[in-house]
């Protein structure tokens, strides 16, 4: 569905364009506000009768009647008559818009993109502006049309996608978005398919105040295209930056941008999965059931838990009490120092067998001589006495 139908800043700035401002009165008297209010103002849209009598002649009035009328008022009302022209051309531009929105409910798109109206964005901007304090919505605040849509689309096709931290780009990023034609590659069967087009900029992420300004972004955003309030979605952001800069307790490290950006995924699901039914809310002004499903979630214990610090590795340690790691190896030093003391160890066992074989020669008696004999037969004897 078309954003563009029930637009009353886009509807206002349509008549103004094609000169009937000064007719502006006259359809706010008739309820006729938007291109869908006008669109559906006719009974019978292809009978001129039935346009003259439902449209023209209730913006127009009745023309002056009596046997002397006013100069004054036939001059006034023939002023009028010239503008009959723009009113059917307003009147057909609200119908075709109104029967097109019809056709595309009726027949949904796999993937729609849902616009707003620059004339819509400039007006719901100012008002935001208004309500907030402490900030302008400019520059690096400023966000982008694509960013816009993004929400728009969540609201209107009601299926909620998670918006990443890095498409949550600024106006001016548009500025130097250079658009490109959409063209042909090869698919995986061998055949020429259409090629997607990339889906635009990435914004900076390098430093803790570019992550917040992105997040403030998609705050902005999604009270623009009406999803959720700045205050409520904001709230949630808070919680992210209060999540990260707390000081842990002793033993635990400090929460990490993969935890925000996990819990920040963990959250979307959650909502994606209390609004199946849509994202609008029971009442046109109320809140809408995404910002419900947001409040009602992001409190909630899973999302405290992936928000919680980790034990640090040295508290890990003491719990788990794991064996003690193995001595570090030797350095250069050490083995030369460790190649040297066996060098020497082994030189004291080469004198000490020496030391033992001349002291064991020296004991013995000569070969020759009775005494010498002696000793051999006796030590035969030994020998088959022990056998």
């Amino acid at each position: 569905m078309s954003s563009v139908i029930n637009s009353a800043a886009a509807f206002t700035s349509f008549l103004k364009e094609i000169g009937l401002a000064s007719l502006l009165p006259a359809f706010e008297e008739q309820c006729w506000e938007t291109y869908g209010d006008l669109g559906f103002a006719c009974a019978s849209p292809g009978d001129p009768a039935s346009i003259k009598s439902d449209i023209i002649d209730k913006l127009l009035g009745s023309p002056p009647a009596g046997e002397t009328p006013d100069p004054a008022l036939v001059a006034a009302y023939k002023a009028k008559e010239k503008l009959i022209p723009r009113i059917r051309r307003a009147f057909a531009t609200a119908y075709s818009i109104a029967q097109a929105d019809a056709e595309k409910f009726a027949a949904q798109d796999q993937d729609p993109v849902i616009r707003l109206h620059p004339a819509e964005r400039e007006v719901r901007r100012q008002k935001l502006q208004k309500s907030i304090s402490g900030f302008s919505m400019s520059g690096e605040l400023y966000p982008s049309s694509r960013l816009v849509d993004l929400m728009a689309t969540i609201l209107q096709s009601g299926q909620v996608r998670y918006v990443p931290w890095q498409k949550c780009t600024t106006a001016r990023s548009e500025l130097l978005d250079k658009k490109e034609t959409p063209g042909l590659k090869l698919g995986a069967n061998g055949c020429l398919v259409p090629a997607e087009l990339p889906e635009g900029p990435n914004c900076d992420l390098s430093s803790d105040l570019a992550l917040d300004n992105a997040l403030r972004r998609r705050s902005l955003a999604a009270e623009i295209a009406g999803l959720c309030e700045y205050q409520a979605m904001q709230l949630w952001h808070e919680c992210l930056k209060e999540a990260i800069y707390s000081e842990p307790i002793p033993g635990y490290g400090r929460v990490s941008h993969a935890q925000l950006a996990r819990a920040d995924r963990e959250l979307w699901a959650l909502i994606a999965a209390s609004c199946r039914n849509g994202c609008k809310g029971e009442l046109p002004q109320g809140p809408t059931a995404f910002q419900d499903a947001l409040k009602e979630h992001m409190f909630s214990l899973r999302i405290r838990l992936l928000l919680s610090p980790l034990p640090s590795s040295s508290a890990r340690g003491s719990s788990l009490a794991p064996p003690p790691p193995s001595a570090p190896g030797p350095s250069g030093v050490e083995n030369k120092l460790l190649q040297k003391m066996e060098a020497l160890k082994s030189e004291m066992a080469t004198l000490k067998r020496s030391h033992a074989s001349m002291s064991g020669s020296a004991s013995k008696p000569p070969g020759g001589g009775k005494r010498g004999k002696k000793w051999k037969r006796k030590k035969g004897q030994d020998v088959e006495d022990a056998r």
